[in-house]
């Protein structure tokens, strides 16, 4: 991954100049409070990813370079995926993994950042960005977006005939979450499917 060139106060104030608005516009097209756009624009606070992707959106501006990457501005509904070399700014759809392409439209899609190693046996690092699609269940051996404790993370779902249900890392370094179709004590919600995820390549 790329280090950053700039902040993310930096460039909220050049995408505001970019596309003629000012921060109350910002504002009243993101939802979000006056005061916390001005925490953002002085560099006090930064925004946490789903703020993040509500300012990309209404600045129409791709997310990674609102992150402060060296990367091309491109319209947040840029189809990076699945394009040929010879770009630093790409996605790569999920079975490309498997040596498969698909044109697919990521702009429909929910995103998150990877904040760890987890998905590090499938060539997901951290701080690549995921994109899925939200729906509340998976095939099984397919990878989900999960919700535990009020955080999202990445598994791949597998169950057992026997009645056990296991989400498993593409690490193993990390522990598997595992537990019985009865069991009641673990919380584990599947919010979405992983459809594709995106890199910073190195120039």
């Amino acid at each position: 991954m790329d280090k950053k060139e700039y902040t993310v106060a930096e460039r909220i104030k050049c995408g505001l100049d970019l596309r003629g608005m000012r921060a109350v516009d910002l504002s009243r097209k993101t939802g979000l409070t006056k005061s916390i756009i001005s925490q953002y624009m002085s560099g006090r606070t930064e925004p946490k990813q789903d703020n993040l992707f509500k300012i990309s959106k209404a600045l129409d501006i791709w997310p990674t370079w609102l992150m402060g990457y060296d990367v091309e501005i491109k319209p947040f509904n840029y189809e990076a995926v699945g394009r040929e070399n010879g770009e630093s700014h790409k996605a790569y759809v999920y079975d490309k993994i498997n040596g498969i392409y698909a044109d697919e439209d990521t702009c429909s899609y929910q995103m998150f950042i990877i904040k760890d190693q987890s998905l590090k046996g499938l060539g997901i690092e951290e701080n690549d960005i995921i994109f899925y699609k939200e729906i509340g269940f998976v095939k099984n051996n397919e990878l989900a977006v999960i919700k535990i404790n009020d955080q999202l993370a990445v598994r791949r779902y597998v169950h057992y005939d026997i009645g056990l249900t296991v989400f498993r890392a593409e690490n193993p370094t990390y522990k598997d979450i595992s537990y019985k179709d009865n069991d009641m004590s673990i919380s584990v919600q599947v919010v979405g499917k992983v459809m594709a995820f995106e890199r910073i390549l190195n120039k």
